[in-house]
């Protein structure tokens, strides 16, 4: 994906001041991550190990009053994205009530901010000389990334873990803000093979694993969960959900088949509700 403005990615996720690195292109942006960290507490998670399998983790709906503030004729930068301390923050996009809404049995949270060092990149039609004179230029976003770890039933925080780390997981990232041509010029291109997404309204894409990236006018954005049991007494089944009245389980050891159909039927359900969550807030 190129537009005005291009950029690849390194992410680092830090445990203490230990760096563990990966590599991953999105949008337009070189990326390099730092972590900080908010507590919000619901409630005291349990880790005595169940006598029977856990319930299923029942699933609600979106809030669906929009909330704003929407984040539109920010200052622009000359790249044509908003200035780098005028992104919506991630863990602004989806709040404690959001995931009360959709999680109803949820007790425990914690959140995660993550900042983003951004280097920027000119399109290949702006690379003969002279080059723009952001091109190459290192900036810093605050806040782009949140991940939000939440403990329910047969789910509970690792507390060896730092940060601690837990089988039910949310991530927004905020992966482009600014003008409407620098947004669309980034969105991702769905295969040709695949149907349309529309959420909340706004155009999405399936991304990897259960993810959809989302564009608003102004700000592109990718929502992605896992929830996995992580004590139990069935060691096969990875996870059941209560949707409605259906309950949908899902093996701890899936062939492709059946792990594309979890992917997808969470992409459908649960990551949908996240991104109405979402697009109140733009």
């Amino acid at each position: 994906m190129c537009g005005e403005t291009c950029c690849h990615t390194w992410r680092f996720s830090a445990r203490l001041f230990s760096v563990a690195v990966g590599v991953k292109v999105v949008g337009a942006i070189f990326r390099r991550v730092l972590l900080v960290g908010v507590v919000v507490v619901f409630g005291a998670a349990c880790a005595v190990l169940p006598t029977e399998p856990p319930p299923p983790v029942r699933l609600g709906a979106a809030p669906v009053t929009a909330t704003g503030p929407r984040y539109e004729g920010a200052p622009l930068h000359s790249s044509g994205f908003y200035e780098f301390d005028q992104w919506p923050k991630a863990c602004n996009l989806i709040t404690d009530t959001d995931i009360r809404a959709i999680f109803p049995q949820v007790t425990d949270t914690e959140r995660f901010a993550v900042h983003q060092d951004l280097m920027l990149t000119a399109p290949l039609s702006a690379l003969e000389p002279p080059e723009p004179e952001w091109a190459r230029e290192r900036v810093r976003v605050g806040g782009a990334l949140c991940t939000v770890a939440m403990a329910l039933p047969g789910i509970a925080f690792e507390a060896d873990e730092l940060p601690p780390r837990s089988g039910a997981e949310v991530t927004i990232e905020v992966i482009a803000a600014g003008s409407a041509g620098v947004v669309y010029r980034n969105r991702p291109q769905p295969f040709p093979a695949d149907p349309p997404i529309t959420v909340a309204g706004i155009p999405c894409v399936a991304a990897q694993g259960n993810s959809l990236v989302c564009a608003t006018l102004y700000v592109l954005f990718q929502v992605s969960m896992t929830v996995e049991y992580t004590r139990q007494v069935d060691e096969y089944t990875a996870i059941r959900y209560l949707h409605g009245t259906e309950t949908v389980a899902f093996g701890r050891e899936p062939d492709k088949d059946e792990l594309r159909r979890q992917r997808e039927w969470e992409r459908s359900v649960i990551v949908r509700e996240l991104v109405e969550a979402v697009v109140a807030k733009l």
